[in-house]
């Protein structure tokens, strides 16, 4: 599903952040970290581990208002939609992510296999001439 930060999940499930962070590093909930070093958190892993999220106010993936005082549980493929949306957009710019990366790497592998073909090849050795051993001694 949809990566969150730290600061969007603590406002959708019921526990505080160093809750959340204590929950972290002893194990109960998974984050992965960000190219910033950002904790990110699976929409799916907080359902999980918090039960069903709170969505008060604006929702974390979009910044569409939501309005929770008129919620019904008629409303909750609205919900679903909106997480799908923004998991949708997540997952296009990781896609587009991974092409660019895929295609640096591929750069990349060019170059290192022709510089290990260039290393593969034997020096040349010098040309020794016939009577070249008897001046050695």
């Amino acid at each position: 599903m949809a990566k969150i930060t730290l600061s969007e999940a603590v406002k959708i499930i019921p526990v505080s952040e160093s809750t959340l962070r204590r929950h972290m590093r002893t194990g109960k909930v998974s984050s992965e970290k960000d190219h910033n070093g950002r904790n990110l958190f699976d929409t799916a892993e907080l359902v999980r581990v918090y039960g069903d999220l709170k969505l008060n106010g604006t929702h974390p993936l979009s910044d569409e208002p939501v309005n929770t005082s008129q919620m019904t549980d008629n409303d909750t493929p609205a919900k679903v939609v909106a997480l799908l949306e923004a998991q949708n957009r997540d997952l296009k710019s990781q896609l587009e992510e991974a092409h660019s990366q895929n295609a640096q790497l591929l750069e990349l592998s060019t170059r290192l296999q022709k510089q290990n073909e260039l290393l593969m090849i034997p020096p040349p050795q010098p040309k020794r001439r016939f009577f070249t051993f008897l001046r050695r001694k």
